[in-house]
């Protein structure tokens, strides 16, 4: 009796269905075969981690049929120690190499079927065994596998390797875990980096102290506790300082400082960490008093009755420098507060040195006008003259507008303070005045300084 045709096709199907299981199977066997390790008689000693053969042959399993967990199982162990060989060996193809091996092993962790496999083979060892533990392996599998990069991290910071630090910095972070494993992780790197910095402080060594939280921070730069970290130390370090003694080493301290204070003013969580805006208004406060100090030291009068201008200069330095360090602060601080207060001194301050800076312009410009006269000038010098007047004239503006802008700050600052309000009415009589000088010139010319 004949084989019809229809029956035909389906011995063809069953048969192409049993060649590719057999295919299929075919690899797996074979990748166990390359894992076995055999000594010079050709024994089998047991299986290897890995072998480059082995990986391609499982690959080739897996892309036939992603869903056998066995088959995922075994990727990702060769992958992860072929990425422990790579990053032993300096290989530059390690990086990957984890990020392969991680996501092998979180294909594992969604692969209900494997896990129960896991149970089964556990009560089969020991009938009365909590099978619970393997829930548990199953949560915390991917944060213990990352917390090998921690480590890494540390290592390749304290060699000064920061390139290898960062690849592996990446991998935690590109790592599709929940955010509070991420934070544990970041936290964990944190702890073991920073573990030194209290002896270091305790000793004084400053250097080596913000030297080590610097190296986190260029790996994550947002850290809270790190920023705070940060600034504490510089609190400890500035008040061992003198204004007087350490002017430069303040300010070059303050240079370090600046973009670390300037992410913890900055961060979104400060205002739910009082320790860190605490270590961040007393840092700023430091500085300021210091300004301040060093500011009104200069502005004192010498046996003339009159500042000099160089000591004028150098109080105006100081006074910026510490305007410059309360602006970052003060909204996070109280109205009256110590750090208030010596910002409301600095921008006084400053605008005493602004207005002596005009007044000294003033008395240029009243001698050019005496000049213009009561000399008779050619047409060619009175043109001249007219320029250089005119840029006097720019000049003391220009100080009667900082002056103003700084006032009205000092107002802000310090709104109880009601003796800074006859000073923005002076201020703003004397530049509304410069500014009829200014238009008058405009208007009339070359003749404009006559009136």
């Amino acid at each position: 009796m004949g084989i019809s045709k229809s029956e035909l096709m389906e011995m063809v199907e069953e048969a192409l269905i049993i060649v590719r299981e057999a295919i299929e199977y075919s690899h797996p066997a074979n990748a166990w075969k390359l894992l076995q390790e055999y000594d010079n008689d050709g024994n089998a000693q047991g299986p290897l981690p890995y072998t480059d053969e082995a990986i391609i042959e499982f690959t080739r399993a897996y892309n036939y049929y992603p869903g056998d967990s066995g088959v995922v199982h075994h990727l990702a162990i060769a992958h992860h120690a072929r990425a422990w060989d790579f990053e032993i060996q300096r290989d530059s193809r390690a990086s990957e190499e984890w990020k392969r091996a991680l996501g092998f092993w979180r294909t594992l962790v969604n692969s209900g079927e494997f896990w129960t496999c896991m149970k089964n083979k556990l009560s089969a060892c020991d009938p009365d065994i909590d099978p619970s533990m393997i829930d548990q392996a199953r949560m915390n599998l991917l944060e213990n596998l990352l917390d090998i990069h921690v480590d890494f991290i540390c290592h390749y910071c304290e060699c000064e390797e920061q390139e290898r630090a960062v690849d592996h910095k990446e991998i935690i972070m590109r790592a599709r875990i929940p955010p509070a494993v991420r934070k544990k992780l970041i936290k964990r790197v944190f702890q073991v980096m920073t573990e030194p910095v209290p002896q270091a402080k305790a000793s004084r060594e400053y250097i080596s102290a913000l030297t080590i939280v610097e190296r986190f921070l260029e790996l994550f730069p947002d850290y809270l506790s790190a920023l705070r970290m940060h600034a504490d130390i510089c609190i400890d370090w500035v008040r061992e300082m003198s204004y007087q003694d350490n002017w430069d080493d303040i300010l070059k301290l303050g240079e370090r400082a600046l973009p670390y204070v300037t992410s913890l003013e900055a961060h979104s969580e400060l205002e739910d960490d009082p320790m860190a805006r605490l270590a961040l208004v007393e840092l700023i406060k430091e500085f300021v008093e210091r300004s301040r100090d060093r500011g009104a030291r200069h502005m004192c009068m010498g046996e003339s009755g009159e500042i000099s201008v160089p000591e004028r200069d150098r109080a105006r330095s100081s006074f910026k420098f510490g305007i410059k360090w309360g602006r970052m602060g003060y909204r996070h601080t109280s109205c009256g507060s110590d750090l208030r207060s010596y910002l409301s001194d600095c921008l006084q301050f400053h605008i005493m040195c602004l207005q002596l800076e005009a007044r000294d312009v003033n008395e240029a410009n009243k001698e050019l006008r005496l000049m213009l006269t009561t000399i008779q000038l050619e047409a060619r010098d009175v043109s001249e003259a007219n320029k250089e007047y005119r840029l006097m004239l720019t000049t003391i503006q220009q100080l009667h507008q900082s002056s103003f802008e700084d006032i009205e700050e000092a107002m802000e600052v310090s709104p109880t303070d009601n003796s800074l309000k006859e000073t923005h009415k002076k201020i703003r009589n004397d530049l509304d005045d410069i500014e009829s000088a200014i238009t008058n010139l405009s208007l009339f010319g070359d003749r404009g300084w006559i009136s």
